[in-house]
């Protein structure tokens, strides 16, 4: 008897927004952790993680920096150039940025600000006519509704307000470049692309089980003889975790079949040379895409390099030039915009100040 199996696909989560009656705020996802999701992904994804960092590198660039001694003690007083470090990358990973205010007593003058990730942000209240948040939550529990509950661990901060009246306790949120309509959540450029970083996980893991196995081909065991219907359910059962995922790389399914049909125990392989070229063509794949996602015209630009690329070290410059145009300046300009909005405010402002490039493929380097 022939049995066909339909294998579960992977889900991939989306940041569905929903308003959570319980709690009055927006959810992150249908699992309420969209962004942890988007980290997992940063911290599992070698390609992926090491693109991330190099954009914001170089969005980074060389830092806060001031041509006279009093506007670089007071970039290093408030911790400017961490909190830009830190605001990059939150643009990067989840497409958005916001901040923390703390505003004096008599709500005159700002004496401290703090890069809060978006993962434990949660939007509230939404102004319908300027389309924007009005109210926000914040917490690092958001995951464990229970411990919320029990120890109603969750701070409100309001809109970044200038107005004396206001509360003195506030966030500046930031949707970034790729707000939809009216999202209430930012969404990172490479958004569409998430398939392909979920897939560029998996990769490594296959050939990781194939050295643990001994790069013993994937095949089937065939025996003769056929167990209890019980036995075969139970058989039928595991097939989804024995033999589906890069987990399983190498591994062997074994079949039995009625006894006197074979009259030995019989190997048959299912993987040969041109599966395993398939594979090392899908890494390459894999690779470009996440290129193509973050904007980048080559992983050459994040110092990925792959076999076969015809693109010469002399095309580096200009390319790079293009990425600072189209991608690395306009993110950089946001943030010194965030920044202009605190900086008139503090008790001590900064004056001066500036931020250099940091170009790897420099024309007189290559």
């Amino acid at each position: 008897m022939n049995t066909i199996f339909k294998f579960e696909n992977l889900t991939i989560p989306k940041l569905n927004e929903q308003i959570d009656k319980r709690s009055g705020y927006y959810r992150q996802g249908d699992d309420n952790n969209y962004y942890v999701y988007l980290q997992e992904l940063y911290k599992n994804s070698s390609d992926h993680a090491s693109i991330i960092d190099n954009l914001v590198s170089r969005v980074v660039g060389t830092g806060f920096q001031a041509n006279n001694e009093l506007d670089n003690q007071r970039i290093e007083k408030y911790g400017l150039n961490d909190w830009l470090n830190k605001s990059a990358k939150n643009l990067v990973i989840y497409g958005g940025l916001s901040t923390e205010i703390i505003w004096n007593q008599l709500h005159e003058k700002i004496t401290s600000f703090y890069p809060i990730s978006l993962d434990r942000v949660r939007v509230g209240l939404i102004d319908e006519d300027l389309d924007e948040p009005t109210l926000y939550y914040y917490s690092t529990k958001f995951d464990n509704y229970t411990y919320l509950k029990r120890n109603k661990s969750i701070d409100i901060l309001y809109k970044f307000d200038e107005d004396p009246k206001t509360d003195k306790h506030q966030l500046l949120y930031n949707f970034g470049f790729n707000r939809i309509g009216s999202d209430v959540y930012p969404r990172p450029d490479y958004a569409a692309a998430v398939p392909w970083v979920e897939t560029s996980i998996q990769i490594p893991k296959y050939y990781m089980n194939l050295v643990y196995n001994n790069f013993m081909l994937s095949g089937i065991l065939v025996v003769p003889f056929l167990p209890e219907q019980n036995d075969r359910d139970e058989f039928e059962k595991g097939l989804k975790e024995k033999f589906v995922g890069a987990n399983n790389a190498a591994s062997t399914m074994v079949v039995y079949v009625p006894s006197g049909s074979e009259s030995e125990v019989k190997y048959i392989p299912v993987t040969d040379d041109q599966s395993q070229r398939k594979y090392d063509e899908l890494l390459n794949l894999v690779t470009e895409s996440l290129a193509r996602a973050h904007r980048l015209s080559s992983p050459m630009l994040a110092g990925i390099s792959l076999p076969g690329n015809l693109l010469g070290m002399s095309d580096l410059p200009t390319l790079e030039k293009m990425l600072n145009k189209n991608t690395i300046y306009p993110k950089r300009q946001l943030l010194i915009q965030e920044f202009n909005k605190i900086n008139k405010w503090l008790v001590e402002p900064i004056t001066n100040f500036e931020i250099k490039d940091i170009n790897i493929f420099d024309e007189g380097q290559v």
